[in-house]
């Protein structure tokens, strides 16, 4: 039987693990977590609710964009399953039976080494959205990212690493490009709690990748992400079929 396992950085992500894990402990065989020196119950969490995973703490002292994606890469390499991916605390798997839709990617596109899904990407209409588990329960808004520029692709790849551009948006792996199954991004949503996750993350940007205009995506202030939460689409995900899908088949019967 083939397997699956995922890698993940993290830093203070205590309000979305609990969400994260208890859905992707039922998709992923095996995850390796990298904790970025978490001051808050991260680590716990994990422990709790991922007792067979692998937490590990990074080596790195800030978010410097390649070298946490050499820090992932060295860690895909040690994972013992069929195929392998890394994604983030705010990325969901909106694929139901993804293990048995990558073994017919794989089976009917011979030669490919990876596949490629787009983002689903969340925009919470009102600030006054009960949260529930699970947490998209009340949360079906935002719009599909169809031409993959507001959330680039992830990649689920059956190679010893994969081969990723910086920011593992991109891969020099033989893909076969799925534009009908996604990932759910929780962007700006929940909304404005995401808000202070959101700008703490420039705080652990070094100096020098901000020279290099690397990670420049998480330079930010408050008044633009309220800018940008205004303009965003927040359509209705219900009407959308994939979404739908996914909705269906991971809310608790």
């Amino acid at each position: 039987m083939n397997t699956i396992g995922v890698v993940s950085h993290f830093r203070n992500e205590s309000f979305l693990l609990p969400y994260w894990l208890e859905h992707h402990t039922r998709i992923f065989d095996t995850g390796i977590l990298i904790n970025h020196r978490s001051t808050d119950d991260s680590c716990e969490i994990i422990r709790k609710l991922a007792p067979g995973w692998k937490l590990v703490n990074s080596k790195l002292d800030c978010f410097d964009a390649q070298r946490t994606d050499d820090e992932v890469v060295e860690w895909e390499k040690t994972l013992n399953t069929t195929y392998r991916m890394s994604i983030n605390t705010t990325e969901f798997i909106w694929k139901p039976n993804y293990i048995e839709y990558l073994d017919e990617m794989f089976s009917s596109n011979p030669g490919i080494q990876a596949v490629g899904n787009k983002q689903i990407v969340l925009v919470d209409p009102s600030p006054d959205l009960p949260i529930e588990s699970p947490l998209w329960k009340n949360r079906h808004f935002g719009f599909v990212d169809h031409d993959a520029q507001q959330r680039r692709w992830r990649f689920t790849h059956n190679q010893n690493t994969g081969g990723y551009g910086l920011g593992r948006h991109t891969t020099n792996l033989t893909t076969h490009y799925d534009h009908d199954t996604f990932l759910l991004y929780f962007h700006l949503s929940p909304w404005p709690l995401c808000l202070e996750r959101m700008l703490s993350i420039q705080t652990q940007i070094p100096y020098s990748d901000v020279i290099r205009q690397q990670g420049f995506q998480h330079i930010t202030t408050k008044e633009r992400l309220e800018e940008r939460w205004s303009s965003l689409p927040k359509g209705n995900l219900l009407e959308f079929p994939a979404f739908k899908e996914g909705y269906e088949a991971f809310s608790p019967r």
